[in-house]
């Protein structure tokens, strides 16, 4: 018996130092999922709150949140937390893409692992109404005189059929493959080829803006690039 409770004493003695100090955990696990998010000129930030508890015995002091990117801030509504005192973190994670969305906020304080920071994982899955895919015009290595090609779709996830009103494009001895009016269906894409005869050596950039008569998606700018090198038939 008198084993026992020995046992029994260092276990209570061991669970005791085990949470001597100050100590940090965040309330809910060290995730902040926001799922499927929709973007549009309307939603160019996803906002949410994070809380931090000390669950220790004493003071915890917070040295620093550290976001790993500049896209998100995350400030912290108090730094010292007294034992089982709660502080809350506002993130904005500012979005300027779609598809998967994973970043991390590092968190210092003085408890038993002052040495290495706490990591808080935010994610999010973006989709648009419009995408472009892939996102730039590629024409790669092109040549002077002769025709290079390159394409993209416009993708379109809403439930409604989606005109192309118009385009400005950047050559304009570029030629794009659509006219004013195309229709991309609800749920379907449309692939759009772009063109382009090169006249001289050196680096090729354009870039196209699509028109279209979606109120988050009035304008779609597409990049595009190359390479020119001299022609292998005539001497330039």
């Amino acid at each position: 018996m008198k084993l026992f409770g020995m046992i029994g004493l260092i276990l209570i003695a061991c669970t005791v130092a085990a949470f001597a100090g100050p100590k940090l955990e965040f309330v809910g696990g060290p995730t902040y999922d926001w799922g499927v998010v929709k973007m549009g000129k309307s939603t160019t930030a996803l906002k949410g709150t994070a809380k931090v508890k000390n669950v220790g015995d004493e003071t915890l002091i917070v040295y620093e949140v550290k976001p790993t990117c500049g896209c998100t801030t995350a400030p912290i509504s108090q730094d010292t937390l007294r034992p089982n005192e709660t502080a809350t973190i506002d993130i904005t994670l500012k979005v300027s893409h779609s598809g998967a969305v994973s970043k991390t906020i590092k968190v210092y304080a003085n408890d038993v692992d002052e040495k290495k920071p706490h990591y808080y994982k935010l994610k999010a899955r973006v989709e648009s109404d419009l995408e472009v895919s892939p996102k730039y015009f590629t024409f790669g290595n092109m040549e002077v005189g002769r025709e290079g090609k390159a394409s993209i779709e416009l993708v379109n996830n809403s439930d409604r059929d989606v005109i192309v009103n118009g385009m400005e494009v950047q050559p304009p001895s570029m030629h794009i493959d659509i006219d004013k009016g195309a229709v991309i269906k609800a749920h379907k894409s449309l692939k759009v080829y772009g063109t382009f005869t090169p006249g001289k050596e050196g680096s090729f950039n354009c870039s196209v803006v699509f028109k279209t008569n979606h109120p988050e998606f009035d304008e779609i700018r597409v990049n595009g690039w190359g390479k020119v090198a001299a022609s292998k038939i005539f001497n330039n």
